[in-house]
């Protein structure tokens, strides 16, 4: 059993506890805790166990001096931080939440406790023996839509009555689901969620990772002690699952045993997730739902080099889906060779003095200056889109103006001598300083197109409603009462959404049109043409030069002048 249990800050500022002991000292707990607290959330020191479990902004602290199962105890911890978060309406669990509930904390102890031993946590159940004020009822009520289900629920007489068959809840087989429910309409939802962590390497197209994290969550509005069979269209030895985690409702050591496409349990009520699940390997013989294809093209024209980025989208999904709220971040690659390279003044770099040129029939395009990327923002995307070059509608182009890094700094000295600022000095120094060193970026002395670089991954994030990428369906959902059939509407709604989509540039999407010598001629003979006046104006306190810069008034800047950070 539990001595005592504490919920401090981040600070380890004690803000509630509750002491099943009385001869604790707190002060020389807690400064024992903070002492020898390490990394692991269990750990032994004096004849006392602490264990230990962050939520949000909290640290809920249970200590024993007994020998207890810590791991049991600490998933007590972790679903009793839900239970509270469920009450709060999904809060941020910090210092002025607990103190503006404090009752209702005090409350939660009494009912999961029962003198140091951890009870009862599922919050569908402590709902009904915990109630909030009846201010804080109708408020809830009132911005509850019309078509909620929880509204549904027939409460006639006083909403502080309790059913009488919660108290023996806990004692059955069934402690998740107490008896005495009703509802006028008998609903049930599933909905399936699934997360892609996918890597694609666009040189090779092949993927590199794809792993995809799924859970199936419910809402029951059902009556009674209904019964419920799902099945997916799963094969019946097919183990197409790595990481399984059931809900207590559902019997694992049966499931598993069976390795059945079935799932029969008695649901909770209200909001549960039903199980958890992983496909590891599986996944990598899949298609990609989206893939961007961009070209990074150096050329000059008129005199001025230039970056001319074009992406086409592919998607591989049925024509009558359709993907909704993509992003795709596209960064911004000036890949040069060696021997453009080798010298610093020949590194090319974007001149943000010229407004960049965007081209698409889809959705929007605009530039991140803090992450140095494209940003193409798209509504609605259909399915089955093709790389056709004939077809511009699904294609991004976008041009940029470059500038020799030798003139650039020219530009930067001129302005910092001035106290004046352009697009480039806000981009290239820091706004707050003016005079900082460059961006790493001016200093890449290696090909920025390396596969290594973590710049050369397009990231995508997106949603795809009534498909799952793993391709799992649900069959058929049965739903039976023995008590009093009655009618039942049951929901299924599918979901992929990204967790971790990027793809990785391959030296493929490079083309360089740009000869070394022309470069090197062309900057040569902007170079000896660009000097910077330097005038002794001895009243003029922004013109003024130290004295070892002064002489001679003609003198060409250096590169050592802006450094990299």
């Amino acid at each position: 059993m539990a001595s005592a249990i504490y919920i401090l800050d981040i600070w380890h500022n004690l803000l509630i506890s509750r002491k099943y002991k009385q001869d604790l000292d707190d002060s020389l707990i807690l400064s024992n805790y903070v002492s020898q607290k390490k990394s692991q959330p269990i750990f032994h020191y004096q004849g006392c166990n602490y264990i230990s479990y962050k939520a949000d902004d909290i640290i809920i602290l249970m200590i024993s001096f007994s020998n207890i199962n810590c791991v049991s105890n600490l998933y007590f911890c972790h679903q009793f931080a839900n239970a509270l978060k469920e009450y709060l309406d999904g809060r941020l669990l910090d210092d002025s939440s607990i103190k503006e509930n404090f009752i209702l904390v005090y409350q939660l102890f009494d009912e999961t406790f029962d003198f140091g031993i951890p009870q009862l946590t599922d919050f569908n159940i402590l709902r009904e023996y915990i109630k909030l004020s009846d201010q804080d009822s109708e408020l809830e009520t009132s911005n509850v839509d019309s078509k909620s289900k929880s509204s549904q629920k027939i409460d006639t007489t006083n909403s502080n009555l309790l059913n009488t068959s919660i108290s023996r809840t806990a004692t059955t087989n069934l402690s998740w689901r107490p008896k005495g429910i009703f509802y006028p309409k008998n609903e049930f939802f599933v909905n399936l969620v699934e997360s892609l962590n996918l890597l694609y390497l666009l040189e090779t197209k092949k993927l590199q990772r794809n792993f995809i994290s799924g859970q199936v969550t419910c809402q029951c509005y059902l009556s009674g002690m209904p019964r419920l069979v799902i099945a997916l269209n799963i094969a019946k030895d097919d183990s197409l699952f790595d990481n399984v985690n059931y809900h207590q409702c559902i019997n694992s050591d049966e499931q598993d045993s069976k390795q059945s496409k079935v799932i029969t349990f008695t649901p909770p009520d209200g909001k549960f997730t039903l199980f958890t699940y992983q496909i590891l390997q599986r996944s990598l013989h899949l298609k990609p739902l989206v893939l961007v294809e961009p070209i990074y093209k150096l050329f000059c024209k008129k005199n001025s080099y230039r970056l001319r980025i074009t992406a086409s989208l592919t998607t591989h999904f049925k024509r009558n889906l359709s993907l909704n709220d993509l992003k795709i971040c596209i960064p911004i690659i000036i890949n040069q060779t060696k021997s453009q390279l080798s010298s610093s003044s020949t590194q090319l770099l974007v001149d943000y003095n010229v407004p960049p040129k965007f081209k698409c029939k889809l959705g929007n395009a605009k530039v991140n200056l803090e992450t140095n990327r494209i940003i193409w923002e798209i509504h609605s995307l259909p399915g089955n889109v093709t790389n056709n070059p004939n077809v511009d509608d699904f294609k991004l182009t976008c041009e940029f103006q470059l500038i020799d890094r030798h003139s650039l700094l020219g530009q930067l000295h001129e302005l910092s001598s001035v106290d004046k600022q352009n697009q480039n000095s806000i981009f290239y120094l820091s706004i707050q300083t003016e005079e900082k060193r460059l961006n790493d970026r001016l200093d890449e002395d290696t090909e920025i197109s390396d596969l290594r670089n973590p710049n050369a991954l397009i990231s995508l994030s997106f949603q795809l409603p009534l498909m799952a990428y793993s391709g799992i369906m649900v069959e058929y959902l049965k739903i039976t009462e023995d008590q009093f059939p009655y009618q039942t509407f049951p929901w299924v709604k599918y979901l992929t959404k990204t967790d971790n989509y990027h793809l990785k540039l391959g030296h493929n999407n490079f083309i360089n049109n740009i000869n070394d010598e022309h470069l090197t001629k062309a900057i040569e003979e902007t170079g000896s043409s660009t000097t910077v006046t330097v005038v002794d104006t001895s009243n003029d306190r922004l013109n003024q030069v130290p004295p070892d810069t002064a002489s001679p008034p003609q003198r060409k800047y250096s590169f050592d002048e802006y450094h990299i950070d």
